[in-house]
């Protein structure tokens, strides 16, 4: 595997497979991880994760709107399901669109089912 990384020009792909850990304390391979998550992987990383703690504080407040407040059973805010709806939107393309560019190989990962529930 690590021999057809390499030949495909896959690097990180390569550092991925290696059995050698000390390739990471090479400040070469540390400056290439640092460059690649700078320019690609954290500005998608900051946004998942503002898009979900923004998830989890509108479903709260639906919640103790239409379950704890002291008119239980009040009807459904529908500002509030429009938000989380919305909000929803984002996983949903994400991993439709790695189920897509990866095909049936995503689902030989358990954690990919726990992201379908």
């Amino acid at each position: 595997m690590l021999e057809e990384c390499t030949n495909d020009g896959r690097l990180i792909a390569a550092l991925a497979h290696s059995e050698e850990l000390d390739i990471f304390n090479s400040r070469a391979v540390q400056a290439l991880i640092e460059f690649k998550w700078k320019n690609y992987a954290q500005a998608k990383q900051c946004l998942g994760a503002t898009i979900h703690i923004c998830y989890v504080f509108t479903l709260i407040a639906y919640i103790q709107r239409v379950y704890l407040s002291a008119d239980k059973g009040a009807a459904a805010d529908h500002y509030l399901l429009a938000a989380l709806g919305t909000l929803l939107l984002y996983p949903v393309a994400n991993d439709g669109t790695r189920v897509l560019r990866i095909g049936s190989a995503y689902f030989a990962a358990p954690g990919n089912y726990v992201d379908l529930l």
